[in-house]
């Protein structure tokens, strides 16, 4: 009985180091996944003309939107599309291993949609397309790095744990 409740501890630890890891995966597809949407929005700003609310209505139709598929279904909804994104932001990506960061530059670049012409609603997408992909970038280095660190170190803590309990 004592054997199984100490295999019991090392595999808990490993799935606290799992879902740390997991939570930094999550991280980098959103940051991802709005990269791709602000490239979606300025073609959809450039060719149709849409209102923003249509054209993120679309983008959740959209099979490549997956991870953010939540924060996308609100735009369906009958309401003013900037309390839709500033709500989605902060109820949506709450808990999703986002950081104070990423939350403001992706709520800065909602903010600065729908304000200007339309060139310079183009300018803005591309500019928060290419920080959120240096976001990104960063996001899914700190995934592959830190991911099998957390992993091993909840096994490792198990594995202490048990030591420490025989």
């Amino acid at each position: 009985m004592k054997g199984i409740g100490l295999i019991l501890i090392i595999l808990a630890g490993a799935g606290v180091g799992w879902y740390s890891s997991m939570k930094l995966s999550r991280r980098a597809a959103i940051l991802q996944s709005f990269e791709r949407l602000a490239a979606y929005t300025a073609t959809g700003i450039r060719y149709t003309a849409s209102p923003m609310a249509e054209l993120f209505a679309a983008a959740g139709r959209e099979a490549e939107f997956t991870s953010i598929k939540p924060f996308l279904d609100r735009f369906s909804l009958r309401q003013d599309w900037r309390e839709s994104f500033r709500e989605g932001l902060r109820h949506d990506f709450t808990g999703q291993g986002l950081e104070e960061t990423d939350i403001a530059l992706m709520s800065a670049w909602g903010e600065g949609l729908g304000s200007t012409d339309v060139a310079g609603q183009l300018a803005h997408c591309e500019r928060f397309e290419s920080r959120l992909g240096e976001q990104a970038k960063g996001a899914r280095q700190q995934a592959l790095v830190k991911g099998k660190l957390y992993t091993s170190l909840g096994v490792a803590g198990g594995l202490v744990i048990t030591l420490l309990w025989i």
